[in-house]
């Protein structure tokens, strides 16, 4: 069987001047966060109803460290549930699979990010426990779980 006959029915977006193209199953919503080398945007999941949140890795093998680091998250995280954990539901890749350049990860919405959390507002003595409580959870999940 040829690799182009992998390819998946997508539909193209274009957020903040990057093209997204994600299979048919999945309609965009509104930009999210973006970065150097990716972006986030939150969607619908046709099939299912639910919201997820879709971030493109551009030029995922231009540099070899990004690389290895995205593949060491990625491999990680597919096997990771927790509440305190980002998940990773699916992982799609554009195209072809012989010129694929950047790729695609789905995981669950979170509602807000710590570094929005900490330039909206100064945290009460309170809130600064609850949310290290929070990140010392996942830690502890992450490295219980090998």
């Amino acid at each position: 069987m040829p690799i182009d006959s992998l390819r998946l029915q997508t539909s193209c977006y274009t957020v903040n001047g990057r093209k997204f193209e994600v299979p048919h199953r999945y309609r965009l919503v509104k930009p999210v966060g973006q970065a150097a080398h990716s972006a986030a945007c939150l969607a619908r999941d046709v099939v299912t109803g639910e919201e997820c949140s879709i971030r493109k890795v551009e030029d995922v093998f231009e540099h070899l460290t990004a690389a290895r680091r995205t593949l060491r998250e990625l491999r990680l995280l597919r096997h990771l549930r927790h509440e305190n954990v980002m998940d990773v539901m699916s992982i799609f890749l554009p195209g072809s699979k012989r010129d694929f350049e950047d790729l695609y990860v789905v995981s669950g919405v979170m509602p807000t990010d710590l570094a929005a959390i900490l330039r909206s507002e100064t945290l009460s003595h309170e809130q600064t426990q609850f949310l290290l409580y929070q990140t010392l959870r996942g830690m502890k999940y992450v490295h219980s779980a090998a």
